[in-house]
Order: C-alpha cells, then sequence, then structure tokens
C-alpha cells in the first residue's frame, strides 16, 4: 500500500499551500497532486488511504501532503491516533504564524467563500464552541500536542511562517534536512508565494443570480477563451471587497490571554517561538 511518510498538518492560513508547493520542487519529494486530501477524517478512512495511489510517486523517498484539517480538534480529533496507528514513523511539519492574524483571515476567508453571515464577534467569542475553529486552529500548542502524544517529538518539525515569508531558502534548508534530502536544492519557485492577502470579494444578489444563469447553461456557447475574461469581469463588477474587520480592544485582549500561553508552550515542545503581535 502506498502511503505518505510526511503530513503537513497545519495550521490553516499559515503558508502550508506554498510549503506544499516548495517541497514539491525537490526531486526526492513527492507531494500528493491533492494538496488537502483529507484521507484520515472519514468515518471509513481505511477506505480512503487507497486514493494515496493516485496521488503521490511511489519511487520518491518523501512523500507527503499538507491536510490542515487534521489539526482542527475537537471538530476532527481522530487524526493524529490515526496517522499513528498507520505510519507510526512519519514525519509532521507544522506552521504556525501570529494567532490573531490567522483568526482574521480565517473569518475574512469564509466570508469571502459565503459560509460565514455573522460579525466577528459573534462568530469569534466563544472560545470553547467545538465549532469555533477560527479560535480552536490557533491553540498551537493543543493541536500540536494532540500528535504529540502519538509521536516522539523528534518527529515535528515547527516553523514560524514568518520565517517561511522572510528567508524561505533558509528554512526550506532547515525542512530538508529534517526530512533528510538534499539540504543544498534550491528552486526558483521558492520565490513565489501562494495564497497570500490578495484581496477577498463577496457576491452580492445580482451575481449570485448571474452565477445560477451560468450554472444553467446561460454561458455555455460562448468560446473558453472569451468566456473566461467575462467571468473575471463579471466577479469584480458584481462583488465587493471582503476586508479583514478590525479587533475591538475587548475581543482582543481575550483572544491575547487565550494564546499567549499556547504560544509559549509550543516553545517549549518545539523550541520554536512564534513571533506575534499581541
Amino acid at each position: 500500500m502506498l502511503l505518505p511518510n510526511l503530513f503537513v498538518i497545519g495550521a490553516m492560513k499559515c503558508g502550508t499551500s506554498s510549503l506544499h508547493h516548495y517541497l514539491d520542487q525537490h526531486p526526492q519529494v513527492s507531494m500528493s497532486s491533492n494538496k488537502e486530501p483529507n484521507v484520515f477524517l472519514a468515518p471509513d478512512w481505511r477506505q480512503e488511504v487507497s486514493r494515496y495511489a493516485e496521488m503521490l510517486d511511489p519511487d520518491a523517498a518523501v512523500r507527503g501532503e499538507s491536510s490542515t484539517n487534521y489539526t482542527k480538534f475537537p471538530k476532527f480529533p481522530d487524526a493524529p491516533a490515526r496517522i499513528a496507528g498507520l505510519v507510526p514513523d512519519a514525519k509532521l511539519i507544522y506552521v504556525a504564524g501570529d494567532p490573531i492574524q490567522r483568526t482574521l483571515a480565517h473569518y475574512a476567508q469564509t466570508v469571502s467563500d459565503e459560509t460565514e453571515s455573522r460579525s466577528l464577534d459573534e462568530a469569534v467569542s466563544d472560545f470553547e464552541d467545538p465549532e469555533n475553529t477560527y479560535v480552536w486552529n490557533g491553540r498551537y500548542a493543543t493541536q500540536a500536542e494532540r500528535f504529540l502524544a502519538h509521536f516522539p517529538a523528534s518527529s515535528l518539525l515547527v516553523l514560524d511562517q514568518a520565517d517561511l515569508r522572510s528567508d524561505r531558502v533558509g528554512t526550506m534548508r532547515e525542512v530538508f534536512r529534517f526530512l533528510g534530502v538534499d539540504d543544498a536544492f534550491s528552486s526558483p519557485e521558492f520565490e513565489s508565494m501562494l495564497n497570500t492577502r490578495r484581496e477577498r470579494r463577496r457576491v452580492g444578489s445580482l451575481g449570485t443570480r448571474v452565477r445560477e444563469s451560468r450554472a444553467a447553461g446561460v454561458y455555455r456557447r460562448i468560446p473558453a477563451r472569451v468566456r473566461r475574461p467575462m467571468t473575471q469581469t463579471a466577479h469584480r463588477v458584481l462583488s465587493r471587497p471582503v476586508e479583514r474587520p478590525a479587533l475591538d480592544d475587548d475581543l482582543r485582549a481575550r483572544l491575547v490571554e487565550l494564546y499567549e500561553p499556547e504560544i509559549e508552550r509550543l516553545a517549549e515542545l518545539s523550541g520554536r517561538r512564534i513571533r506575534w503581535a499581541r
């Protein structure tokens, strides 16, 4: 059975898409064609494992995937034990960034995706709600400890998202050394960052009706080379920007109080102190 031996386990909105892309440039590394296959989340996950055969190169020394849902406890509590049970010698990479900025980026994405209609305060304020992944995803030590209950500390590499941005070559050398592959490798692709703070937009009611018309086949007779720029232009005309909301002082103070011990504990666990603006 073809299995990964590397899991980039998170955190969401902390540069995992870029890291997945950089890793895949290395000739000794094969990253899954579907960045987030989420194989170990489903109740029938053992049947899902066979999907790796379609996503990974069997001849690669390192075979990896990057499902950030694996560090969304308590929403998805079982992934660490399932991974350890099947791939006990796996390497784990956890990218963490400023937890407050991560929370805001996560919220802005769900608003843009039209899966969130609540205000920031309404969505975030209940810190203990198991569905509040905006906050739980930033509890980095809590998430890491779930994996360290099943893996030795030497299996886990924690990266600071700020380092991935400011010292990409040096950070990737550290990653390659951790994986036991040629750490002198570099690529022009290291110059790119994926899923950066591009402008997010939300479609209004008119845009929704236009999109539904597209789904019904209104545009089918238009050649694709013409349809694509038309669609892009229509999206900008029929949508509005989604800005990251400003935190009020009370909510910021509560988040700092929540996240500060998580950052400290993560440093104790991993030797990596995440830089963040309190």
